[in-house]
């Protein structure tokens, strides 16, 4: 499993909160994380906190009690994006979308329907 962080970390939990379109808690989000695959480094719950933290400063999370968060505000055209990059992160690893960037590769443009 690799350690999503950063960026990635706040994206895959987007589309958790997107997919879900309910408050989900923390604990929750820690499972959904690890059932797509991935793992957190250090404490995991304070891990999604802080990503979700700076959600929540852009108006695309909302805190609707403790350790619990719902979607906010999202652009589609954001929305595709996040989904986007969320795709190529579980196809091709953490950190994968910014260097095939960087390194001229066309990022994917779809995105498994469901």
């Amino acid at each position: 499993m690799e350690t999503v962080t950063g960026i990635e970390l706040r994206h895959l939990l987007l589309v958790l909160l997107l997919d879900g379109r309910r408050p989900t808690s923390v604990a929750e989000l820690v499972r959904a994380v690890d059932a797509a695959g991935f793992q957190l480094c250090g404490r995991a719950g304070k891990s999604i906190s802080d990503a979700l933290r700076w959600e929540v400063r852009r108006g695309r999370v909302l805190r609707v009690g403790r350790g619990r968060y719902v979607i906010g505000r999202v652009a589609r055209s954001t929305e595709y994006d996040i989904r986007r990059r969320v795709v190529h992160l579980q196809a091709h690893g953490v950190g994968s979308w910014y260097r095939d960037v960087v390194d001229g590769s066309p990022p994917p443009v779809r995105f498994p329907s469901g």
